[in-house]
């Protein structure tokens, strides 16, 4: 009887551990660069987020988003191995809500903020070191000329340019809330 209440003791000790681990929820949001900066191929015409309008809206879609407890919370810039930390964070205040239209200002950091977190994360792909670039556009251009197909790059061009154009044209009558 001793080994049977043994038995089940250490199964009750031994269980909790061998649960499976929660799964890791990851959420990605993606925005047009608000401050527009011109640096894409495609590049939308951002109205003015200083606005009390788009200030408001984006006060509540981050409110939306932190309902989601985030514990991490990237944005797009260049940093450095290993740590990756974006160092501009640091000196965020709400201050600058009302001067930066830029994106990672607006969006990335007031969430941190708003979610108590003491670091960013910067990621972005540029290469360097000697490391592979997955945006080799330059290179396509070239073997799409090698292969006498500009015309067909050409319309895929001009379809993005339309698709960015209706974006522009309906986010003009929306809201920036999710």
């Amino acid at each position: 009887m001793k080994s049977i209440l043994g038995a089940l003791c250490a199964l009750l000790i031994v269980q909790p551990a061998l649960a499976e681990p929660a799964p890791v929820q990851v959420m990605v949001l993606g925005t047009w660069h608000l401050g527009n900066p011109g640096q894409d191929l495609h590049n939308v015409a951002a109205d003015d987020v200083l606005k009390a309008r788009r200030q408001d809206e984006l006060a509540r879609a981050i409110g939306a988003l932190a309902a989601f407890r985030p514990t991490v919370v990237a944005v797009e810039r260049v940093t450095t191995a290993p740590a990756y930390e974006d160092a501009r964070y640091p000196s965020f205040t709400a201050e600058q809500l009302g001067i930066d239209r830029d994106e990672r200002v607006q969006v990335g950091y007031r969430l941190a903020h708003v979610a108590g977190l003491e670091k960013v994360y910067g990621i972005d792909e540029q290469p360097t070191n000697g490391e592979p670039d997955y945006f080799p556009f330059e290179k396509l251009q070239a073997s799409v000329s090698a292969r006498g197909q500009e015309a067909a790059l050409g319309e895929l061009m001009a379809d993005a340019d339309r698709k960015v154009q209706g974006f522009e044209q309906r986010k003009a009558s929306r809201t920036m809330t999710v």
